[in-house]
């Protein structure tokens, strides 16, 4: 069996800068991760690639780890200015997203960096969303589809507990852990 964390570790930990930001947005949104549930919603162009699920289905998952943990906290992440707004209506005391840290666009068959490549500011985003990732690996819980991002998630968090992710259509469980 092979083990790609150790290698993750090793070649891909984050620069001081990449910390310097995760210490920043922890303190900046007094991160608690063992109550935080991530909502990581990659829409947009994503749905060349693979089938996107409807919002609903994550609300689903969402309201069965509230009904667990009724003081959760919903981290909300996503491309998609709509699944922003949805999920925080959804939740309205008990969520947050990381409001000057990240980019998202009105749902479209384009990226955020594409979009966004008129205001020249992809590096610095880019570092953040690379803190965000990190971020995120470190959550209670994990709601997600699948994806370059949502694998790199895995690998910084070093495992697939408590991650209820969507492929395709298919919700998968693998390892629920209190």
């Amino acid at each position: 069996d092979y083990n790609i964390i150790p290698i993750v570790k090793k070649y891909f930990f984050p620069s001081k800068k990449i910390n310097s930001k995760i210490t920043d947005m922890e303190e900046k949104y007094n991160l608690k991760y063992d109550n935080i549930c991530v909502l990581f919603y990659r829409g947009n162009n994503k749905s060349q690639e693979t089938q996107l699920c409807p919002y609903g289905e994550y609300l689903t998952y969402a309201r069965q780890i509230l009904k667990k943990n009724p003081k959760i906290l919903f981290l909300i992440q996503s491309d998609e200015t709509e699944f922003i707004n949805f999920m925080t209506k959804k939740f309205p005391t008990n969520s947050f997203f990381f409001k000057d840290e990240i980019r998202h666009i009105r749902k479209c068959n384009n990226t955020v960096d594409k979009v966004a490549m008129r205001l020249k500011k992809n590096y610095k985003f880019s570092q953040y969303y690379l803190a965000i990732t990190i971020i995120m690996s470190k959550c209670k819980y994990i709601i997600c589809g699948s994806g370059n991002c949502s694998i790199w998630i895995m690998f910084y968090r070093g495992n697939n507990n408590n991650v209820y992710q969507n492929l395709n259509g298919q919700w998968f469980q693998p390892k629920l852990k209190n």
